[in-house]
């Protein structure tokens, strides 16, 4: 059986996953448990431009994350909408 990886939400993500409505917050979080377990799945891709942000589609929505493989560590720095997600992300 593989290592599974944890998950840090970061505040920011925190906050973005608290403020999905319900059906959409249980498929981000069912998502995130996948994602536990293989980090780079078919849905998943490095960000142009990023040596170390990767994003997760789940419907209309990304999970922007970075690996940590050493510590088997995932963290999640913003659950939004795709319109929305990559704004402020090169700041």
């Amino acid at each position: 059986m593989r290592e599974r990886y944890r998950i840090n939400l970061l505040p920011r993500a925190q906050k973005d996953l608290d403020d999905l409505a319900p059906l959409m917050k249980e498929r981000v979080i069912a998502a995130l448990q996948r994602l536990r377990v293989e980090p780079f799945s078919a849905n998943s891709q490095r960000l142009k431009g990023s040596r170390d942000l990767f994003r997760l589609r789940v419907g209309d929505y990304r999970i922007i994350y970075t690996i940590a493989h050493q510590m088997k560590l995932i963290e999640i720095a913003k659950v939004q909408h795709h319109r929305d997600v990559y704004r402020g992300l090169n700041d």
